[in-house]
């Protein structure tokens, strides 16, 4: 059951041709037509996300090991 008028955030991913999103969904239910009004936004890429993670541990490790 939603509450009139306020707005619901849900994040979760979504993983299209190889590459992982996070999205950000709200919903605004409408008072009088019960109608439920989405905007997603794409937060960030996860995939890149990872991808840069991964990169500054090996930096780190190799700064390590010098």
């Amino acid at each position: 059951m939603f509450i009139t008028g306020v707005p619901i955030h849900e994040l979760f991913t979504i993983l299209y041709d190889g590459v992982e999103m996070l999205m950000d969904a709200m919903f605004i239910p409408e008072k009088e037509t019960g109608l439920i009004s989405a905007i997603l936004i794409v937060l960030r890429n996860v995939t890149s996300l990872r991808d840069e993670i991964s990169s500054l541990h090996r930096r780190n490790a190799e700064s390590i090991e010098s």
